[in-house]
């Protein structure tokens, strides 16, 4: 009978994994073919112009690179490292079309493996926990609810907003992950040069990612030095290196250049505390009430009651802890905010800035909610012996709080970014879409005219992917790109009905 009942529960977890691995799968794919119909747009006419122009002339990639990350700094905004990456890797002169939907399906690889590798060390190596089932259940479901929080199409379907965001997100993930394993698991000097790295590369993105990475390196420099730990040393290092590069994207000439144009009037240093704590709690309720997150912070809860409070659990769960760790997810995605609403004087923030924080929201609070459930499940185990009371009890428990919490936070109508874009391709739109625009590009690209104008029929644009905008004015700022990089006088678009 014992051995029976081990049976069922391993049948149990198998396909509890088999089920979060295809929710995972499903997601990846999804964006992976979303990808290969991705156009290159706004900037990316621009700034694809201005490297083939100097490629004409001799130049290497590497000397444009430094060029073009100095022009921007002085001029624009001091994401150095982002600057350099988007001169540097430049896949549109480089490849065409088709480089941009390779950077942009290697950008979402590397952007899901960096969330489950750091969701895996938090879970494996800080909190202790044991069961392969649980980690797999957490990265899936962190998956579909980062997959479905908003629509990608600035951070995973267009190159300079990838470039400028989602690499230095990145970064962020992989640098916390490396700095992680060098506190609380081995003080491996690898680990050390992983976090400065990476650490250095995120501070040199947009600044949002500085500022996670900075407070992040911070809280766990002086957990080693109050707790006098070996490597104190180091972490100190990281975070000094990580703060300098900061620093230098923080007080790049463009960033001043850029803020006087939007407000005349200075920065606005106390008030961007309200404005960015403004959209924190703006951010929070929006996930709670317009996506699936109060159900899988449910499942959440049930999960960490099942997996965590087994015999073989290393750590021990308190209160104080999952309270600290919820104001800890809370303060980093306020710190986050705060540049952006310095930056813009008010609470305005593009959906590719509110993703980074998205993404600390919700596997931060699925870490909290998991943890809680763990929490509650050791404090019944003293009380409780028999299994299928434990499970019994929890599971009235889950439905109980779920019903509550659906009372109290109004659950709206849910639009699913995955399901949109399934449905685009089942119809057609996203092959229409690019046959379009390709159509159009190749046009201009072989038209002997100096002046091109190109007649096609308009199609609307998906709203997961970001469209070229050429319009049928020559002297518009994407129009003119477009043209230096085809080598034309003017380019125009005659929309047909």
């Amino acid at each position: 009978m014992k051995e029976m009942k081990q049976q069922g529960i391993k049948l149990l977890s198998v396909g509890l994994c088999i089920a979060s691995i295809g929710i995972s799968v499903y997601c990846v794919y999804s964006y992976l073919h979303l990808a290969s119909f991705v156009m290159p747009a706004a900037d990316d006419f621009m700034i694809s112009a201005g490297i083939k122009e100097s490629r004409l002339l001799g130049e290497g990639y590497f000397l444009l690179a430094l060029k073009g990350m100095r022009e921007i700094y002085l001029t624009w905004q001091g994401t150095y490292v982002s600057n350099f990456l988007l001169y540097y890797i430049a896949p549109y002169v480089r490849m065409g079309v088709d480089g941009i939907r390779v950077f942009c399906m290697v950008s979402i690889i590397l952007f899901y493996g960096s969330l489950w590798s750091l969701i895996y060390c938090i879970m494996k190596k800080l909190l202790g926990c044991r069961q392969n089932t649980a980690v797999i259940l957490v990265c899936a479901m962190s998956t579909w609810l980062v997959s479905n929080a908003r629509v990608m199409m600035e951070n995973f379907f267009w190159y300079n907003g990838a470039c400028v965001y989602t690499l230095p997100l990145i970064f962020v993930l992989l640098g916390i992950r490396h700095l992680v394993r060098y506190a609380f698991v081995k003080e491996s000097k690898r680990d050390l040069i992983g976090a400065i790295v990476f650490g250095f590369l995120a501070c040199g993105g947009v600044l949002q990612c500085s500022a996670i990475v900075c407070f992040v390196y911070l809280l766990i420099c002086v957990w080693g030095f109050w707790t006098k730990y070996n490597g104190r040393k180091g972490l100190g290092a990281a975070f000094l290196i990580a703060f300098i590069s900061a620093l230098a994207n923080c007080l790049a000439p463009g960033n001043f250049t850029r803020q006087g144009a939007i407000n005349e009037s200075g920065l606005p240093i106390f008030k961007a505390f309200g404005w960015s704590l403004a959209n924190v709690l703006r951010e929070s309720w929006r996930l709670l009430t317009e996506t699936d997150m109060l159900y899988i912070l449910t499942i959440m809860l049930l999960a960490g009651f099942l997996m965590w409070h087994c015999n073989e659990q290393m750590l021990k769960i308190g209160m104080l802890t999952i309270i600290l760790s919820g104001l800890g997810v809370l303060l980093c995605v306020w710190v986050s905010c705060y540049p952006v609403a310095l930056g813009y004087s008010s609470t305005l923030m593009e959906p590719r800035g509110y993703f980074i924080i998205d993404v600390f929201l919700i596997a931060g609070f699925m870490l909290v909610m998991f943890m809680t459930g763990g929490f509650i499940g050791q404090r019944a185990g003293k009380y409780i012996v028999k299994e299928k009371k434990i499970f019994g009890i929890m599971t009235v428990f889950a439905v109980a709080v779920f019903f509550i919490l659906n009372a109290v936070i109004p659950v709206k109508e849910l639009s699913r970014p995955i399901s949109v874009c399934v449905e685009d391709d089942k119809f057609g739109y996203l092959v229409r879409f690019r046959d379009m625009w390709g159509e159009i590009l190749e046009q201009i690209e072989h038209s002997d005219e100096e002046n091109v104008t190109v007649q096609s029929k308009l199609i609307p644009s998906p709203q997961e992917l970001k469209n070229p905008d050429l319009s049928s004015d020559p002297e518009y700022w994407i129009n003119v790109g477009a043209a230096r990089y085809f080598g034309k006088e003017t380019v125009r678009i005659e929309w047909i009905e």
